[in-house]
């Protein structure tokens, strides 16, 4: 399923999930242009919802929106301690990773298992990041914001993307071929060795 599948309401909604402080930690951590970006998006797209949760304290995670956001986007944003994946994600328009704060890897691979694209800076210092090397993750967020600027009329390349997702993912899940991969390793590595052996 790469088409989005909306909610009766036609909310297009970003999801967001990390536990303890990190949500409001990795919100702390963006900038003044990565707000911009975010705010230019949204007002470009009224459907769109942003979803945050797995806090601890959902009131600290609003508080670290800056004031101006939160007025310029009244009731778009919101923020949970636990919400309903199965749900969320059926109706989920992307997965959006803060770029700063470790974690959430597995929350993405639920995302993609239920067909919700996946939007991560490039950090390869975060697993999240390195989960994604082709097509590889924005730079950063503005990019990130840029990705998603070009699916509010172009539902195709949403679906281009998440189809690129899915594909990658699942070939380096493919265990006869990993498998086939390190038989190949272990032959060249035998083969080094002997030849070291012979010059020896």
């Amino acid at each position: 399923r790469l088409s989005f599948a909306p909610p009766p309401d036609g909310a297009r909604t970003l999801l967001t999930g990390y536990t303890k402080d990190k949500l409001a930690r990795g919100l702390a951590q963006l900038t003044d242009t990565d707000w911009a970006a975010l705010e230019s998006v949204f007002q470009q797209d009224p459907r769109l919802r942003w979803h945050l949760f797995g806090a601890d304290d959902p009131e600290a995670v609003l508080a670290a929106v800056p004031p101006r956001i939160r007025a310029a986007l009244p009731g778009r944003i919101a923020a949970d301690r636990r919400i309903d994946l199965g749900t969320a994600f059926r109706h989920g328009f992307a997965f959006l990773a803060l770029p700063g704060v470790g974690g959430s890897g597995t929350t993405a691979k639920l995302a993609l298992r239920e067909a919700v694209p996946v939007l991560v800076c490039r950090d390869s210092r975060r697993d999240i990041s390195n989960m994604f090397p082709d097509p590889p993750a924005e730079r950063d967020f503005p990019a990130l914001m840029r990705v998603l600027a070009g699916w509010t009329d172009r539902p195709e390349a949403r679906a281009r993307f998440l189809s690129g997702q899915l594909a990658n993912i699942n070939a380096r899940a493919d265990l006869p071929a990993k498998t086939a991969e390190f038989d190949a390793i272990l032959d060249r590595a035998v083969a080094a060795f002997r030849a070291r052996r012979g010059r020896a």
